[in-house]
């Protein structure tokens, strides 16, 4: 999931099922760690193994987690709704389990945890796979298309998972909600904008290049820049909330958005305090 896009996606089915085993693993191993920590209070057999756990996790999150994986992750996925729709949820559910462990985890337990290596987890995840730039790298691969995003949330097709509806209503609650995970987003922003407006690279660094140089530098292209990126994202999803209020207002929305309206509204409020900022001085 680290290696070259158009290589990896010469078997695109191949990649699609790794994919699942790779997230599917690593939700299910944040969920067995956060049960550990939960519990672990006068089960000193149970503390024994938290480290090891953490530990291998890290292990297989360093082996397929990388700068290309978002990327890599929507090529094969792009041209599947469904896809897109279980990659965002389970996306969401891991982000909330590292949350709920960095914020819930039980002190005796988190004792047992050597700082460094939950840092780095949570770093990785963080960093290469949260859902809310997963679904901005989204917007961006279709344009930044609201109608087109509009039409994939009437899609109700699949009535057990909700499709785009309930997989956009899990990133953006939860980045919404949540504030340790909205606030490493949005000081990751800041920072990458400042480094741009000084004129120094942006985004993440590649640690597998040489040097450790950076696979996006700062070339003078505007669009792609953070700034302008995450302008981009308002925009249209202040438009597709635009577009819901009309079609409600003339009961032409099939199902009760208020709830999605919310999310929507609150996401826009977050990107424009952070784009709209002027560059430290």
């Amino acid at each position: 999931m680290n290696g070259d896009v158009a290589t990896l996606t010469s078997c695109p089915e191949a990649i699609r099922q790794l994919g699942r085993v790779y997230l599917t693993a690593t939700g299910n191993a944040l969920h067995i760690l956060l049960k550990m920590v939960r519990c672990i209070d006068g089960h000193e057999s149970i503390a024994t193994h938290v480290q090891p756990v953490t530990t291998k996790l890290l292990s297989l999150v360093r082996e397929w987690l990388g700068p290309s994986t978002p990327k890599i992750i929507l090529t094969v996925y792009g041209e599947d709704d469904a896809g897109i729709c279980w990659v965002l949820k389970i996306l969401a559910q891991i982000q909330q389990q590292l949350v709920q462990l960095r914020l819930h985890g039980h002190p005796s337990a988190l004792s047992f945890i050597d700082p460094g290596t939950f840092d780095e987890l949570y770093q990785h995840l963080s960093s290469y796979v949260h859902p809310t730039e997963v679904l901005f790298v989204f917007l961006e691969s279709i344009g930044y298309d609201y109608q087109t995003l509009l039409d994939l949330l009437l899609t109700l097709d699949d009535q057990q998972s909700g499709g785009m509806l309930a997989a956009i209503m899990t990133v953006l609650r939860n980045f919404t909600e949540h504030e340790l995970g909205q606030t490493t987003l949005v000081n990751r922003w800041r920072d990458a904008i400042s480094m741009e407006d000084t004129g120094v690279v942006s985004a993440e660094y590649d640690h597998d290049s040489p040097q450790g140089r950076s696979t996006h530098e700062h070339d003078g292209d505007v669009s792609s820049s953070t700034r302008a990126r995450l302008f981009h994202v308002e925009f249209c999803l202040a438009e597709l909330a635009s577009q819901i209020r009309r079609l409600q207002s003339r009961n032409l929305f099939p199902y009760n958005p208020k709830a999605l309206l919310v999310v929507l509204d609150r996401t826009c409020a977050v990107l424009t305090t952070v784009f709209s900022e002027p560059p430290d001085i």
